[in-house]
């Protein structure tokens, strides 16, 4: 009787052996022209049912009897797709890709649960695929409903390393109905092959989850190629987030993804930190993985609390805006953008403050934003015969939006754009600094008082050294506002070539302005927010 391992067969096609992380039963030929399907199961990974055809067999086999002989059995995978199999969420399937295949896989979900996959390359075999070279396996994934129409696919590189290995993700995807869907992994031409490693999981409603206590670090080891960790924490809305992945050994490349008690994702980013502000109360889910292949073992630790972190100022939701700076007319234009981070319809009303007689909000200055997500733009625009007006705006709200202002400088004959930037939603503080790096430019200041009382400040210019190179005062009466570039406002020291660099420091205030910074370069420029050193 003729016994043929697992091992022994992936080194004569170039693959990895996987007797590391499977128990295999053993493939036993009875007679010449025979083919049986082999099996593989482990308890939390597990290789799809494979059909293996024969191939050639050599002349000295006999069919009546060759047990005695030490035969040598080429073989190929074949051609026929194999068998689907059911997929768990949560748990990664390990599955291999012969020449010209594909692996389908179906799995049961339920209307809006959000559906993540992640495929990861575990190895490539290379070689001719129907007498073309197969080149590299790069793997594929494609989602179906129960009528065969394709809800969301992707494909190879996402992210790469040293070894030529690729981690794909795609999703959440939103499911339109109960029902059993299918999973397909496949080769970008149908020409590469190789092994590779898929996990699903439901992000509104995750599978084979840990959880995360606040505060308290977990070690926790990657064994195999391709391993996603699901957990699970609850926060309240406004807390502070704070999740960190440390690798402990091997090579792992830390990777964290964060999605929202809803199942939508709230942060990717390219490391292993996450630091945000929750906009929702509930059970938030947590992914953590390497890059890629990479093994080894991490520390993950999450912190919660009430403090919300030093995030520029863009990036803050919230019932009030205030923009520093507008300006209409002579070739001015602003326009504000909102959009809504509330779940029900949300009504906000733009006030307008300083020089602005003749000006007019299209389409008016109250709106409404039907519901989370949706957005509104809202234009300045000039009526009077020339003149600029210029101020500030705030925008107030009965519920959470994010907002954005838009300046822009066209030319006032030809109308062409010379310049254009973000005034973003700026916080009140009492004291403030903006670096300066002055290269034959200029750097402007719109200072805001929307208090009911006047405010001082001081104003102190800094050099790279943080010398003091002047010092100035102004006064902002209430509700006050005033736009004024640097050179206005102090003597400053340029060397020869028209430089300066350093640091304007804005304190002394009796009460919080508000004020955002331009950098202008003749009729280019950009904005650069404040950074609050006290409240």
């Amino acid at each position: 009787m003729l016994i043929l391992s697992l091992g022994r067969y992936l080194s004569l096609t170039g693959g990895v052996s996987l007797a590391r992380v499977v128990h295999y039963r053993k493939l036993i030929m009875k007679n010449a022209g025979s083919a049986e399907c082999l099996w593989c199961e482990a308890s939390s990974v597990r290789i799809k049912h494979v059909r293996l055809k024969m191939r050639s067999l050599l002349p000295c086999m006999r069919k009546a009897r060759f047990e005695a002989s030490v035969i040598l059995i080429l073989f190929t995978i074949g051609l026929a797709q194999a068998e689907e199999s059911s997929i768990s969420l949560g748990i990664p399937v390990l599955g291999m890709i012969g020449c010209g295949e594909s692996d389908g896989y179906v799995f049961s979900a339920r209307a809006q649960d959000k559906i993540l996959g992640h495929v990861v390359e575990t190895s490539d075999f290379g070689g001719v695929c129907s007498g073309v070279a197969a080149f590299q396996f790069d793997q594929c994934v494609e989602i179906f409903d129960a009528s065969g129409r394709l809800l969301a696919s992707a494909c190879a590189p996402i992210e790469s390393n040293h070894r030529n290995k690729y981690r794909i993700q795609r999703g959440p995807v939103s499911i339109p109905a109960d029902g059993i869907y299918r999973i397909v992994v496949r080769d970008g031409n149908n020409r590469g092959r190789g092994t590779y490693t898929l996990w699903l999981q439901d992000t509104s409603d995750p599978k084979a989850f840990q959880t995360l206590a606040n505060a308290i670090p977990r070690l926790m080891p990657i064994q195999s190629p391709g391993e996603v960790h699901t957990f699970v924490f609850n926060a309240d809305k406004n807390d502070r987030i704070e999740i960190k992945m440390e690798p402990q050994s091997g090579d792992l490349i830390p990777r964290l993804a964060l999605y929202s008690p809803n199942g939508e994702l709230v942060a990717l980013p390219e490391g292993g930190s996450v630091d945000v502000v929750a906009l929702e109360s509930g059970r938030f889910t947590l992914l953590a993985f390497s890059a890629v292949a990479e093994t080894g073992t991490y520390l993950v630790e999450m912190n919660t609390g009430s403090s919300p972190p030093s995030l520029p100022d863009s990036s803050i939701a919230g019932p009030f805006h205030l923009f520093p700076q507008f300006a209409a007319g002579e070739g001015w234009s602003t326009s504000f953008l909102a959009a809504n981070v509330s779940d029900g319809p949300t009504t906000c009303s733009v006030s307008l403050n300083g020089t602005v007689d003749g000006t007019c909000l299209l389409p008016g200055h109250t709106f409404t934003l039907s519901g989370r997500g949706s957005v509104a733009r809202l234009e300045v625009a000039y009526v009077a015969a020339g003149g600029l007006a210029t101020g500030y705006a705030a925008i107030s709200c009965d519920g959470d939006i994010a907002a954005w202002s838009i300046l822009r400088l066209d030319d006032r004959e030809t109308g062409y754009p010379l310049g254009m930037a973000t005034v973003f939603s700026s916080q009140s503080s009492k004291e403030s600094v903006l670096p300066i790096y002055l290269h034959g430019g200029n750097l402007g200041i719109a200072f805001v008082n929307d208090s009911d009382e006047t405010s001082e400040l001081q104003i102190r210019l800094l050099d790279e050294k943080e010398e003091l190179a002047g010092l100035t005062r102004i006064s902002l009466p209430p509700r006050g506002h005033t736009a004024r570039f640097i050179t206005e406002l102090l003597s400053v020291p340029f060397d020869s070539g028209s430089n300066f660099r350093g640091s304007i420091r804005i304190s002394g205030a009796a009460q919080p302005v508000y004020l955002i910074g331009f950098l202008f370069d003749d009729t280019v420029f950009t904005t650069i927010p404040a950074a609050r050193l006290a409240p």
